[in-house]
């Protein structure tokens, strides 16, 4: 599979049952999922970008936000591909057109990953973010994160291979 294979797009009233089970098969409560897409489709709607496969298939999202402070910053607050269309391009297309996305005046784009997504890590590191930190318990008891952090120019891309 390849770029050719799936379709970028905004998020639409219309995803909300298909992101709110995936954003809900992450665990946690259902209810702060919803309202979450719900927030995030409000405040940052050109920033809720959908990937679909050729038959028109929701396969994935992103989302970010922009900080309020000076310098700007982006945010990479999710990217979800389902497993079956992960290791197929899927991921990098969403990072590359969420980047093209981040307003004028963003210096940075960060994220934080689970020590444990390897493959995310290894995804984020193609894209040029590093690592800049390591926060334990961040989303609680044993919810460690690495954050990573990439110079922001007016994109994000991976290095062609």
């Amino acid at each position: 599979m390849g770029r050719d294979d799936f379709l970028i797009r905004e998020y639409r009233e219309s995803d909300f049952n298909t992101i709110l089970e995936m954003e809900s098969s992450r665990g946690g409560d259902p209810y702060s999922h919803a309202v979450f897409i719900r927030q995030m489709a409000v405040l940052f709607p050109q920033l809720f970008i959908i990937a679909l496969n050729t038959e028109g298939d929701i396969i994935g999202y992103t989302l970010g936000g922009i900080s309020a402070g000076e310098p700007k910053s982006g945010l990479v607050m999710r990217i979800f591909v389902v497993p079956a269309f992960r290791r197929c391009g899927a991921g990098r297309l969403l990072m590359e057109e969420l980047g093209k996305r981040f307003s004028h005046g963003v210096t940075s784009v960060s994220l934080t990953v689970s020590p444990s997504n390897e493959e995310a890590v290894r995804l984020y590191e193609k894209l040029g973010f590093a690592r800049s930190d390591y926060i334990e318990d961040y989303f609680g008891k044993g919810e460690d994160r690495i954050v990573m952090t990439a110079p922001y120019g007016g994109k994000i891309q991976a290095e062609r291979s």
